[in-house]
């Protein structure tokens, strides 16, 4: 026997050693700290995979959003591209019409070239030319003269029957009335209120030479009311009244302008047309406008005599013909320079009926005479209020009576000028003018030869 150990025990050490091995090798056998290191290397490793899943989420929003800012860049280059084309669209007409105005301009160069030419070339013809159409334009005018059936000489009027009602006798028969008004003594009273007032009538109408007749009195209790007419919706006349309250008048409206032009578009002559008179909406300070005694007419015209054959040439000296419009108001026979025949001003009491009342302003009167030694005679009344006012009378262009007034208006009373005139045959204009706003009242105006 040798002296080491024995074969048995020796395979035994080996084996235990080897097993000592194989447990350290699978964890079979604890070593210091080793589970620690696993069990952090695991839990970086979870913590990891859920950085990963963050990132991978993160990068799906942004793949999200490029592809959603995609989009929009591929709208906006489209849009681009549509204004891009509308623009070279226009630009090109623009071009275009460049061209066209060159063109233009060249042609108009070449005629305006030519016209010089034809001009220098042929001035001794000019004034033959001028002559020429003058005559003709004179012929033109005749010619619509006698073929437009336009009224030639003094109006005539005879009520005909139409209107329902014009006195206001039977209350408010036949009158359909809005806004604030009253009936007294046969009398229409339309107020000033804040929606206006109005009172309206249908009538029928056969032809052009038919007109209204009514009677007006303005009241506006020193303060301002406006009143219109309208026919079939279509507005005659506005004027507006302030101050005083004025006295009744007599005013006519032809319907010939309307028809007329109701024609020249195709509207039947005959028709039914609702007249309305209407105080415009305002502040209520019991203001009003009284109406009365509105008749439908029938409109004629006798020829005028020239010269006139009485001894008397002043027409309507008085002031009491009734007021026509046709379009502006205007009392016969009288007109203020550049105002198409109408008198702008006021007209007021009278010495006798009506009297006319610049403040400021002039009116005239076209008188074709005999020649003849003649008298002139007018009434006036001054209306200085507490300053003064001043008034001018002209035979054509020479002065025959100048006067300033002063003082307080109860300080007058109407006063009588008399003028005897030398005067030649032919056509003259008797003016009278007042320089001031304060008025002098004109009346009774008489020219006797």
């Amino acid at each position: 026997m040798s002296d080491g150990p024995p074969f048995k025990t020796t395979l035994l050490i080996i084996g235990i050693l080897v097993a000592s091995g194989i447990g350290y090798v699978f964890g079979q056998i604890p070593i210091t700290g080793l589970n620690e290191e696993i069990n952090r290397v695991e839990m970086d490793n979870i913590a990891l995979q859920s950085q990963v899943t963050e990132v991978m989420d993160e990068n799906d929003a942004l793949i999200t959003k490029l592809e959603v800012v995609l989009g929009n860049l591929s709208k906006v280059q489209l849009d681009y591209q549509v204004s891009y084309d509308s623009y070279k669209n226009e630009q090109e007409k623009l071009e275009n019409t460049l061209l066209s105005l060159e063109e233009v301009l060249s042609s108009f160069h070449e005629l305006k070239d030519d016209f010089i030419d034809i001009k220098e070339n042929n001035s001794h013809l000019l004034g033959l030319y001028s002559s020429v159409w003058e005559k003709y334009a004179d012929l033109i005018v005749a010619y619509n003269n006698l073929t437009s059936g336009e009224p030639v000489g003094e109006m005539v009027v005879t009520a005909i029957s139409g209107i329902v009602n014009g006195d206001w006798e039977n209350g408010n028969e036949g009158w359909l009335t809005q806004g604030v008004s009253n009936l007294v003594g046969g009398v229409k009273y339309l107020h000033k209120n804040d929606l206006g007032t109005f009172t309206t009538q249908s009538v029928t109408l056969t032809h052009k030479n038919q007109g209204l007749r009514f009677r007006i009195k303005p009241q506006p209790f020193g303060g301002v009311i406006s009143f219109e007419i309208s026919v079939k919706g279509v507005e005659l006349c506005v004027e507006q009244y302030s101050g005083v309250n004025a006295d009744w008048e007599e005013i006519i409206i032809p319907f010939r302008p309307l028809i007329q032009m109701r024609e020249q578009y195709g509207f039947p002559i005959e028709d039914t047309y609702d007249i309305r008179f209407t105080v415009l909406a305002g502040e209520n300070t019991g203001a009003n406008v009284a109406l009365d005694d509105i008749t439908l007419l029938e409109i004629g015209y006798q020829p005028e005599e020239t010269p006139l054959s009485s001894i008397e040439y002043i027409r309507n000296g008085d002031f009491d013909d009734p007021i026509i419009f046709d379009p502006d108001f205007n009392i016969p026979y009288w007109y203020e320079p550049g105002s198409g025949g109408s008198i702008a001003f006021s007209s007021s009491s009278g010495r006798t009926g009506r009297a006319i009342c610049p403040h400021p302003g002039k009116i005239i009167q076209e008188l074709n005479l005999p020649a003849t030694e003649a008298t002139l005679t007018f009434w006036i009344l001054p209306q200085p209020n507490d300053d003064y006012s001043t008034i001018n009378v002209f035979f054509d262009e020479e002065l025959i009576f100048e006067e300033t007034y002063g003082g307080s208006n109860e300080d007058y009373d109407w006063i009588q000028i008399t003028l005897n005139m030398d005067i030649s045959q032919g056509t003259h204009y008797l003016t009278f003018e007042v320089l001031t706003d304060n008025a002098v009242r004109i009346d009774d105006v008489s020219l006797v030869g």
